[in-house]
């Protein structure tokens, strides 16, 4: 069995482990799109572990998450032959190199599936941009399904691993 410990400091410390008992309590309550194990710290922290394939054909990623309060959220619809949608954490817009506290920028990045059968074909990445968080994508004729998903890639914003989220939403 391989650990990684990852500490409040964002050390990334491989064969690491907790001295003690665990405090974290599983969390049941927030339903976090991809989540393997969701849990709470009792200073009120959220931990996760997400799984998904980012990139079609490729090993499935397990992503590491930290935040505090309501995770992110992408939302969209489908209107007019077009997926619009936004992106947020706790209400601020994320968008294409958004800021982190310490003055970096970090790209946000969305991808868009449409259903095919039992499996989805990514159709291409989107950039949330400013000042709202917005994104807009005018559907080929080829593109046309009954269902369409986007899966947000978080940034790590200073010392929180934003997690990724997903929607789905179904053609009019």
């Amino acid at each position: 069995m391989h650990s990684l410990l990852i500490p409040r400091r964002c050390q990334v410390l491989p064969g690491g482990h907790i001295v003690g008992r665990d405090i974290s309590r599983p969390h049941g309550t927030t339903a976090l799109p991809l989540a393997v194990t969701v849990r709470r710290t009792p200073d009120g922290r959220l931990w996760a572990l997400q799984r998904w394939q980012i990139l079609p054909g490729r090993p499935v990623e397990l992503r590491f998450a930290r935040w505090t309060g309501e995770p992110t959220i992408v939302s969209a619809e489908v209107a007019d032959g077009r997926l619009v949608g936004s992106a947020t954490y706790h209400r601020q817009p994320l968008f294409g190199l958004s800021p982190t506290p310490e003055g970096k920028r970090v790209r946000v990045a969305a991808f868009v599936d449409a259903e095919a059968g039992d499996s989805w074909r990514r159709l291409l990445g989107v950039f949330p941009r400013a000042p709202d968080g917005s994104f807009a994508l005018l559907f080929r004729p080829e593109w046309t399904a009954p269902t369409y998903r986007v899966t947000l890639r978080a940034p790590n914003l200073g010392w929180a691993y934003l997690p990724d989220t997903r929607t789905a939403v179904t053609s009019p």
